[in-house]
Formats: structure tokens, sequence, C-alpha cells
């Protein structure tokens, strides 16, 4: 062999290896997985398809469950995705077996997608740096995932830094060089760069603040960029505390590293764009992972969130990819919605999670349910809790996979649109997150009581039976509610004229409203197809145009639902309004309901593809029981349409066959009680439709079933050429708001009340959620709380699940539980599919809805300044984890089965079968003693983990946290409607804690009681609005009267009380009333005060006028609100409690001494009030009129008609509301900036300071419970007050002192 040959056959060999160890790197194990499969895909079409395929060992559970834990880097996969059809993987979710989902046929991964940096430039009109954008340019070399579409060549980051907490990002293609044109000489000015044309979620639903014109004062992040030539980095350090107090304000950004003085240049290489001295923690990273030179080591702590390099970011037409580096000791949430087998954290497992909305029951465990919240929620509990936040405002279906040390984002449309969110406290997370996505509407008064409903009412007779029924069992019952039955043939915005005769349903809801209890109906969005029937809805959406239109955007869109063939309304075309506000406001002048419950939005359909009807029938045939598809017709993708209607459902990871089959006969069954099917013509969606079968498929259904399945087709067009593909997420919420708007018309003066099944980010601002379609046992109980949870933090306030379960049959023992649970839920109402469950059916549903609803109408203002305080800005979550609260503490970091409403009242319900006993689980953190609520005697100190007793039938175990003063009203135990209650008395319940727990709010829990300031941030302050720059640290107040007289207290509490007439539009309006509770106390010397401070309070009633609408029972007229309840100038405080006194050696008692608590009520308005008042025996009336003292600040008075009231800034604020500006507006309380300074504002005109003693009869100490009950009280709840006590030696005569 000539020596040459040797040469040839060692380069071959040495060829040979390098292909190999290419193909070995191409399809790197290791490396991240794009899944390029589907459920059930076998080796060799994996292969034929040119992906990668690498089974993985199933790992132990509880080494990739745990977020506290390292992993071992290494995924398995989950049983369920590779395993026999059928196979039960729920072991999977108890941790008996691999818990981790990743791709065994996964898209080569070699080839990263790498982008880099041309430029970096300013771009706000101030040239601060408020605005920096990047141009980035694709990397030369071979394509990354070609299967997946080409990508972008160039790309524009776009970065504001809006307020010092939120941190904007914006990704989007622009046209390369090459595409705007070669005419251009080098020697000439090149043009600007042209953004190409996205999908964006509207304006209307999402607004965006113009871009910032100077930077944030003293922000809570550090941004670092790359200079032109690096691959692209983004690299966010959260400042400590330290570096801010250094940081002087509007102190110029440090140098960078070519000596720019500005920070940044125009187009000059950068480093930094502010300043920072000391440790700096990584909150969020972009970095290459192959970086061109090497940089300076930046010193700082564990990072929070991290985005990789190489593949970090990835831009095709159909496929967009964002991936994170986040380390395995950060625990995640939300990006729901799902029904998570157990707990809240979110499985670090790689188990990719979709966000599509899908008419798939709650039942199905682990699948994409009717929502979708791209909101994601870090926290590291070793770093004290410190939290982070990221928003990715896209409409596309997407899903989220989070693996131990990374998180992946992966999208099939739209911009890369996001929102860092600092803290650093998760509920400081979800508050600035609901400043961009719009914070929760505060719900009518009435939303609070007990609803009725279920699906299978019959007729009239037995609806009517039904309220009988509540009434002779004396339970409460607020709402009555109305599913399909109440409709013609399902048929919108009709009624069965033999089931449901119009003039005898109008005759109930006559009864009910003059009762005070409301009626609500099912509104689904689906408008029946009736050509030449004189279908109202039908007819004025075709005359209008505005329902959806099929592909060629020729003919209205038709499907099918409950009622036949279906059009459905483009909820964002111009003329909705018109047309959905004409349909409801004909409704109700039929049928005067109350508020509307919105079905089947996502929308549902039974039919796939485009349709029409079939020759010789204009609809459903009545006789047709046959189910959708079981004809065995095949559509894109080798699925039958009967796997389609219940897609996700059938392939939910973790629910088992016969309960797959179960959720199957359900549809099936209600579909033949209705005698309907698909029985239209439909032709399935092409496989080469780029909008029906995109190139990359998310986990739609646990197994990457087709977008369209059970809804309206991708290639549906909408006003303007809007796609269902890039729309269909929106959908409710859009229709929620117009939904919101047209109340507004329909029911002036009042708060609109809207249930919806399907959401968006945002839909919290017009609506309340419930989790959907349940089932009847311990398990769907259990995971009832979780499902609550998870809605608050996508901003849903007012959310629940099915009481007692919605599919099967009930039993007496999970009813009774369920009723004490879910009087807790901040949406209580009983729900069945067709199965009588209401409680007063079973002796101990009965008596459990009779305590635990008691317990529940009693804390009534307690919740409603909740709700408040979320509206407002002052909090972020009402139903709160234990997490959001104790962050530092692991053991709460996954508890779904308690959780807080507020962050002083803490909801433990027994939630096993069979046990009168729940196991307490007790944070630890700063005001971590929890005393029960029920007698305050039964106390317990975190961490501590105690069996609580709660025989059945018992309201569930309450604690009341330590620091905290909650308003409730007690005096009416017997009480059956929400009006009832709100005219009644208050009671004021202080808990004390030490005063450095008292005035900082618990373990990064910022509640907006914490620091008893009552300051929200202004009225319709979102980002939008631009006035997110209010601090989220306590705003420190100045001293008040109190302080200056108890200069030693050492123990304290705070609280807040907000009250209006229960419908109000206005919140924080004229009519409103809201004053801040202190109290505190020197345990030594046994001294203390409880002050009652009135921020806000309307003006008295002209003398001669009566006051009206206080508590009459269905009180409808139009001058105090549509439904008003009460009228909170005749409210009173009845009774005093206070917990934590200690006697000091030597004293026999105390006694309590009253300033203030009368405000000028005109005669005529109190005689009106008597016949309302509940009857509570007054022991004591103050005897005098004089004034609480002032601070110095605040001697002279001012005179004027609203002097009593209020003084300073403040009532300048009120006066400006009283001069008439608009409801409508929306920003009738704006930001109030001299509220704090509003403390004990004057009675009277006189400077003098009184108190007047308590008769010895009202005042009662209890040595054991430590606890001081003043009774009897009559004090006016619009003017401030101040109890006073001092300790009392045995040998006194003094007649005011008791000792109980």
């Amino acid at each position: 062999m000539p020596p040459y040959a040797y040469l040839v056959v060692l380069l071959l060999l040495l060829h040979s290896r390098a292909g190999a160890l290419r193909a070995e790197k191409a399809c790197s194990p290791e490396g991240p997985r794009s899944d390029c499969g589907y459920y059930g895909i076998q080796q060799a079409e994996c292969e034929q398809r040119g992906c990668c395929w690498s089974p993985t060992a199933a790992a132990p559970a509880a080494a990739v469950a745990a977020a506290t834990t390292a992993s071992s880097g290494v995924h398995g996969s989950r049983a369920s995705r590779r395993a026999p059809h059928g196979t039960d993987n729920s072991s999977y979710y108890n941790g008996k077996e691999a818990a981790n989902d990743i791709p065994w046929c996964f898209h080569p991964n070699a080839v990263q997608t790498v982008y880099v940096v041309q430029s970096v430039e300013k771009g706000d009109p101030g040239g601060a740096g408020a605005v920096t954008r990047l141009l980035l340019q694709l990397r030369p070399g071979p394509a990354a995932v070609p299967e997946l579409g080409p990508d972008f060549e160039m790309l524009q980051v776009e970065l504001q830094q809006q307020t010092p907490q939120h941190l904007y990002l914006r990704i989007t293609p622009v046209a390369s060089p090459a595409a705007r044109g070669t005419g251009d000489s080098a020697d000439q000015p090149q043009p600007q760069t042209q953004q190409q044309e996205r999908w964006r979620v509207p304006e209307q639903l999402l607004p965006r603040p113009p871009p910032p014109t100077a930077l944030p004062h003293d922000p809570l992040y550090e941004l670092q960029l790359p200079q032109p030539g690096d691959d692209f980095s983004l690299r966010v350090t959260r400042r400590s505390a330290g570096d801010r107090a250094a940081r002087q304000p509007h102190a110029k950004p440090s140098r960078t590293a070519s000596g720019s003085d500005s920070g940044y240049g125009d187009r000059q290489p950068m480093r930094h764009t502010m300043s920072g001295a000391g440790e700096a923690e990584p909150l969020l990273e972009v970095k290459a992972e192959e970086e061109a030179e090497p940089r300076a080591a930046v010193q700082a702590a564990e990072p929070l969130l991290e985005l990789l390099g190489g593949g970090c970011v990835v831009f095709k037409p159909q496929y967009l990819q964002l991936r994170l580096r986040v380390p395995a000791d950060t625990n995640l949430y939300g990006m729901g919605e799902t029904t998570l087998p157990e707990g809240l954290r979110l499985r670090r497992d790689g188990a990719p999670r979709a966000l599509w909305n899908s008419d798939t029951p709650a039942a199905a465990v682990g699948v994409n349910l009717y929502g979708s919240h791209p909101m994601l929620y870090g926290i590291r509990p070793q770093s004290g809790g410190a939290a982070w936040g990221l928003f990715l405002a896209n409409s596309n279906a997407m899903e989220f996979a989070a693996g131990s040390e990374d998180a992946t984002f992966r999208l099939t449309g739209g911009e890369l649109e996001l929102w860092l969110l600092a803290g650093p406290s998760p509920e400081a997370v979800t508050r600035q997150y609901l400043q961009v996505a719009g914070r929760p509407a505060l719900p009518p008064r009435w939303a609070l009581g007990f609803h009725q409903s279920r699906y299978g009412y019959a007729d009239m007779a037995e609806l009517e039976a039904v309220v009988a029924g509540f009434e002779a069992a004396g339970l409460p019952l607020e709402v009555l509610w109305s599913d399909i039955d109440l409709y013609d043939r399902a048929r919108m915005f009709t009624t069965d004229p033999d089931r449901y005769p119009e003039q005898r349903l109008r005759g109930l809801l006559d009864r009910l409203h003059a009762s005070g209890r409301r009626w609500v109906p099912i509104v689904d969005c689906g408008i029946t197809a009736l050509p030449g029937q004189a279908y109202p809805p039908y007819e004025r959406g075709l005359r209008d145009g505005v329902f959806l239109r099929d592909s060629g955007g020729r003919e209205p869109l038709l499907g099918q639902v409950w009622s036949g063939p279906t059009h459905w309304p483009d909820f964002l075309h111009p003329n909705i309004s018109d047309y959905w506000g004409g349909l409801l406001s004909d409704m109700a002048a039929r049928l005067p309901y109350d508020g509307l419950w919105l079905d089947m939005n996502e929308p549902s359909n039974f039919c796939t593809g485009q349709c029409r009807l079939r020759r010789g029938g204009a609809g459903a045939s009545a006789n047709n029981t046959q189910i959708a598809g079981t004809s065995g017709d095949r559509v894109a993708g080798g699925e039958s349409a009967t796997a389609s209607t219940t897609a996700a459902a059938t392939a939910t990871a973790a629910v088992s066959p016969a309960t797959v089959m179960g959720l199957q006969w359900r549809r099936w069954q209600r579909r033949q009680q209705l005698g309907i099917s698909c029985d239209l013509d439909c032709t399935a969606p092409s496989a080469d439709d780029p909008l029906s079968n995109p190139p990359y498929a998310v986990n739609n259904g646990n197994r990457r079933a087709p977008l369209y399945v059970n809804t309206v087709p991708m290639n549906a067009v909408g006003y303007g050429g809007v796609r269902a593909y890039d729309s269909h997420n929106l959908y409710a919420l859009a229709e929620v708001a117009i939904t919101y708007g047209a109340l507004q018309q329909i029911l002036p003066g009042s708060r609109p009340f809207i249930l919806t099944r399907s959401t968006w980010s945002g839909s919290g601002r017009y609506a309340a959620h419930w989790s959907g379609d349940n089932g009847a046992s311990w398990s769907d109980l259990r995971r009832g709380g979780g499902s609550l949870l998870a809605a608050s933090l996508a901003g849903l306030a007012v959310a629940g699940a099915d009481v007692c379960g919605f599919w099967g049959d009930t039993t007496e023992q999970l009813c009774a539980r369920w009723l004490a649970a879910g009087s807790f839920y901040t949406f209580t109402r009983d729900h069945s599919d067709h199965s009588p469950q209401e409680p007063y059916r079973f002796p101990a549903a009965a008596q459990a809805a009779r305590n635990s609803l008691r317990a529940r109408y009693a804390l009534l203002p307690y919740l409603y300044t909740a709700l408040y305080g979320v509206n407002t800005g002052r909090a972020g979550t009402v139903a709160r984890p234990l997490a959001w609260e104790f962050p530092a503490d692991p053991r709460m970091a996954d508890l779904d089965t308690q959780w807080l409403l507020g962050d002083a009242l803490l909801v433990a319900p027994v939630l096993q079968p069979d046990t009168d006993w729940t196991e307490v689980q007790f944070p630890t953190g700063p005001r971590s003693t929890w005393c029960r609520f029920s007698d305050l005697g039964d106390c317990h100190t975190g961490p501590a983990q105690h069996l609580v007793l709660s025989p059945l039938g018992s309201e569930p175990p309450l604690f009341l946290r330590a620091g905290a003063i909650i308003p409730t009203q007690p005096f009416r135990p017997a009480a059956t409607t929400t009006a009832e209650v709100a005219a009644s008395p208050l009671a004021l319940t202080a808990l004390l804690a030490p005063v450095s727990e008292a005035s900082g709010g618990g373990g990064g829990g910022s509640s907006f009681v914490g620091g008893g300031s009552g300051e929200a941030e202004p009225r319709g302050a979102t980002v939008a609005a631009n006035v997110m720059d209010r601090k989220e640290e306590v705003v420190a107040l100045e001293k008040t009267a109190e302080e200056e007289e108890y200069p030693d207290v050492d123990w304290a509490a705070t609280g807040l009380l907000y009250a209006d007439n229960g419908t109000d539009p206005v919140v924080d309006g004229p009519g409103c009333l809201r004053a801040v509770l202190r109290a505190g106390a020197v345990l030594a010397a046994g001294t203390g005060y409880l002050a009652y401070e009135v921020q806000l309070a309307p003006p008295p009633p002209p003398r001669g006028t009566g006051a009206t609408g206080a508590g009459g029972a269905g009180s409808r007229g139009r001058g105090g609100g549509e439904g008003a309840d009460t009228d909170v100038r005749l409210l009173r405080v009845a009774e005093v409690v206070v917990v934590g006194l200690v006697l000091p050696p030597g004293a026999g008692g105390f006694e309590v001494e009253v300033e203030g608590g009368q405000a000028p009520v005109a005669e005529q308005a109190k005689s009106d009030q008597s016949a309302e008042q509940p009857q509570v025996q007054s022991l004591y009336r103050t005897q005098s009129r004089s004034p609480v003292a002032r601070r110095p600040g605040e001697r002279a008075a001012s005179k004027g008609i609203h002097g009593a009231y209020a003084h300073g800034p403040a009532s300048a604020a009120i006066r400006r509301l009283r001069g008439g500006q608009s409801p409508a507006s929306g920003t009738a309380q704006a930001a109030m900036p001299g509220a704090r300074s509003v403390h004990a504002h004057t009675v009277g005109d006189a400077a003098a300071t009184a108190r007047t003693p308590v008769p010895s009869a009202a005042v009662e100490f209890d040595a054991v419970r430590q606890l001081l009950r003043v009774r009897g009280l009559d004090l006016s709840a619009v003017a401030p007050f101040r109890l006073v006590w001092r300790p009392h030696a045995n040998n006194s005569s003094n007649p005011s002192v008791s000792m109980a």
C-alpha cells in the first residue's frame, strides 16, 4: 500500500470519529430538550423526523420534588408519558415513582441560536437612560432547529426602567438591512430599524404606559448590559438596602468601561445602567455561554434568576423561546390554570405545562384548564424569602417547563414582552403584578354571601322549593342561580315557556329582592344560529356584523354548543358594546338580574374544523343522540373527534382511566339530556395549515393535542383580521370587559358582579372566578384550597370551588366539611350537576352551614376591607398562601390545606374523612402567635404543629394573628342575608404583639394593615397611568397623639376598616368610610389605648331628611345605589376586645375611659335607623361631644360645614369629591396625599379634651385569657374615638372599675 494510502485511511477515520462526536453532541441527553414528538411516539418515528431519541432513567421523586434540594441534573420520564395507554400515574404525585417529564424525543440540541449585539443606545427623550435599545444580529452558522422555521436575522431589545420595582423588556424582530434595500451607500446615514408587525395583546385589554423620561428614584434592581460585539447577555441584580441608601437622589450613573461619564453614550459600549456599591444579588440574567472576552467578576450573592446564553432567546415566526437559569433552591409558583395534585409549588421536573384555555374540567389533575396566567413567581427561602416575579404578556399558546436548574418558556407566536418585578417580598411582587395586569374589582358586598346553584333545577316549582327549604331551615341564602335549564332549548336570552314561564319567574325575583336576596343567571357566549326563526340575538348579530368569521372572512363562523349550531360574538369588534349591551339590557328589563355568570367562554365548541349546516336541517336533530365524532371520523394529527371533545381530560397524566371515562360519560349525559350532538358537516383543518398545525405543538392536554380541539378553529377571523390563533386566550377577558361596561349602564349606582369560567391575566379587574367542574370527592375538597390560592396569585381575588362538588353524589360528611371550608373561600357557592345537595338536605351539612356562615357573615367587615385593600393597591392577595406571609419558613412553601384571609386570619379546615381533628401548621416569623378566634383563648406560637379539634358541623378552626385589629359584626347570629349584618353594630378585636413586629407586617408579607397607614396607591394606579413610583416600604407616620401620651408602648396592633353602602361604584367615594385602627399598651404599667382614626367619612345628612338604605331588606332605590344595604353614617361601634394585657401586681382590674365617638347625625336619620338596628344592650353612651385631643399641628380647627369630619389635606380631597367629581371617571378618590396625617379629627370646634368613664358593668377582664372586653358601647363609626385603660387598685371605690 502506498504511503499516502495510510494517510487517506487515517483522515477517513478521523473524519468518521469527528462525525460521531458531532452526532453525539447534536443529541446530547444533558442539553436542553425541545420536544419533537407527541404522546406515545416511538423511536423509529422520532428518528425518522430527524430528531434525537434518548430515554431517561427515572429519578427518585424526592430528589426533584423538593425545590430546596439540589437536583442530580438528569431528568427521568414521567411514567405516563411513555407508558402504555391507560397507565394510572397518580402515584407520581404521591412521590412514590419518578417525578419528571423530560421528552425522550427532542430536537437536535448541539446548535444553539446566538445573537450578537450590534449597538446599544439610549431611547428616552431626556437621554437619561430610562429607555435602552439594543440591536441584535443573528450569528452566522448552521441554523438551530430549522424544522421549527427560520430565525429572524435581527432583533431589537427594548428595556424600560418604568418604576423602582418594574423593569420592562420587549424583544421584537426588525427588518434586516437586506430587507430594507441595498440602495444606500456606505457614507449615507442608515435608516432607523423598523419593527416587523407582530401580534400583541391589544391595548384595551392590557394598557401600556408611555416610555419613561427619567430614571426611577431609588430602584430595587440594577442593570448590566453588554458591549457591541458581545454575544447578547442581560444581567439584572437586586440592589441591597445599603446600596440604595448610599446612592444619592438623582445621582448620575457610574462610568462605563469606556470611561463615559454619562453611563453610556449613543452606541457606546455599555456595562451598567446605574451604579451600585458592594455586593448585589442577581435577579435576572441573559448570558452567553461562551463569552467573547473575559468579564470582571461581579460580586454577588447566590443568584435568584438568570437567563441562559445559547438558546436563551430563539425567535422564529411561530416559535419563540426564553430560557432562564433558576437555582435549585428557588421555589416557583404560578403559570396556571392547572389543578395541582397537591401543594402550590411548581415541580422542578421538566414537565411542560401548557397555557392554553381549554374546556377541561377542574377534576382533571395536572392539565391546562379554563384559564391562562403567564405569571411566574420565584421565592428563595434560604435568602430570607426574597422574591421576584416575571409577567410574560403573550396570549399565544405557550408552555412552561421548570427543570432542576432552569426554566423555559416556549411560545407559538407574538412577541417576547415581559415585566420583571423586583419584590422583594412575595406580597409586594403580587401587588406589582396587579399594577400591570389590573387590580381586582371590589365586588358588591352581597357577593360575599352564600350562593346556591344547580344544573338541573327542572322547573319553577323546584326553584321555589329550594328558596322555601333555606327559609324553613333558617340558613343564609344570599343569591339564587339559574343554569341553562332556564332557557328555551338552551338558547340564550330566552326563557322556557313551560318550565320557566316568565311571569312566574319574575314573581320569584320580586320576592327575592324584597327579602334582600339576589338572582344571577348564566349567559353562554355562543349565539344559536336560527335563520328565519325570529331570534333577535342571531338577527342583530348578522345585521351588525359582530360574529367571528370563517377562515376566508366571508361567513360567520359556525360551530355547536348546547343549543345547536352556534355563532360566536367577536368581543374585540368596535360595535360589540351596542350589540352585547343591548341583549343584556333587554333581558334585564324582563328579568331583573343582579349579576351574570359567563360560561363556555374559552370559547368551547363541540365540533371540529370549518362547519356548515347539513342539508335539510337548520339545527341539531333532537333525536340524534350520537356523541360528536363517534362515527370514527378522523381529524388532523390522528385524533378522533371523540377524543377531541375531551382531549385534555383523556390525556391528563394524573387521572385514572376510570376517572377519564367518568368525565367522558358526564359530558355525554349532558348532551343526551339536551338531545344534541355535533350535527354539522365539518371539514377538519388541513395538515398543511400553519395556524391549525404550527411547527411546534405545545403540551395541550398533556398530549400535545391540536390547538383547535374543543374550541373555534385557529384560522377563524375577527375584526381587523385578528386570528383565533393569536387571540384565543383573550376571548373571555374581552367578554368580561364588555359585559362589565354593559352592567355599569344597566345597573347604574351599583358595582357589577360577574362570574367567569375562562380567564387571562387581568380578568380580576372585572370578574370573579370559580375553579370549574370538580368532583364530589375528598381529593377534590383537599385541592379546593390550592385552586383558591392559585387564583388569588393570578389576580382573581374573588374565587372558589363548587362547594360539595359538581360531579357525582356528595355525602353528608363530605358536604358538611366542604361547607365549613368553602365558607372561607372568597366566593362561596354550592353548585352541582343534577345532584340535590342544598345544605338543608343533610342535618350535619345544615349545622355546618349554620355555624360556618354565621362566622363568615360576622367577619364580613374584615373580608370586605381586605378586598378593598387589593382593589386600592394596599395588598396583593386576600386569600393568601402562608408562603406569601412567611416565605423564609420552608414548611410553608408548599402548604395549600390552610390559608390566610388577609394577613390576620388563618383558616385551617378539616379535609379528611372520619376525623374531628385537623393538624394545623403554625409558621415561624414575626407576629407568629395565633389565638383561636372563637374564644380567643386557645393560643399557639410558631413554629409549631398542633392537632386542633373541629367536630363535624362546626365552623373550621380560625386563628387571629398577633399584631392585628379586625372589625366584625357579630351581633346578628341568625342573619340570613348580608344586608341584615351590614346594618348591625361593629366590634373591634385586637390581639397585641411586640411593637417591633406589629409595625412591620410578618416575614415578608407587606399587608396594608401591617404598617397601619391605610395608605393606598392612587385610584386607577396602573403602569399605564404612570403612577407606580410609590415606595414599597412602609411609610413612617408622623407621631400620633397616642404615641405622645404613651411613649413607652411595647405591645401594639393595627388594622383598617372600610365600609360603604355595599354597592357604591366609586370606591373611596364621598359616601364611604375608612378608618385606621391602632392599639398600644405598656405591659408593665398596665396602661394602653385603642384609637379609631377616621381618614374618610361622608358628610352628615341634611337636617330634616332621613338617611335611607340603612339595612332595609331589598333596598333597590337608585338614589342610594342599586341594592344598597346600609348607610355608613348610621354605623355604630358596640364592643372593643383587646387580648394580651396583664394586670400589674396589686391591681384589681382595669378602668376604661372614652374620648370622642359622637358625630352630628340628623335626629330624623336616627329614628329611621332605629327599626333597622339590632337590639344590643347599651350599657354605655358617651355623655360628652368634646373632641379627641389633636396633635399640635391640628390645634387650629378648620371652620366649615364638614369640620366635624376631616381637616387638613385629606379634607381638601374629600371636598373635591363632594364637589361633583364624576363617578364614571373611576378616579374619584385621588391619591389623598395627606390621608396619613388625618388621625384624630375633632368632633366639634372646641379644642378641649374630655374623657368619659365607662361604667363598670361594661368592662370585663379575663386574667386567664388576658382579655379585656368593653361591651355595650354606642360610638359613631364615622367619628374618631379613643379608648384608654389603666389598672385600678383593689381598694378603689371608683364605680367605673370592674373585674370579671
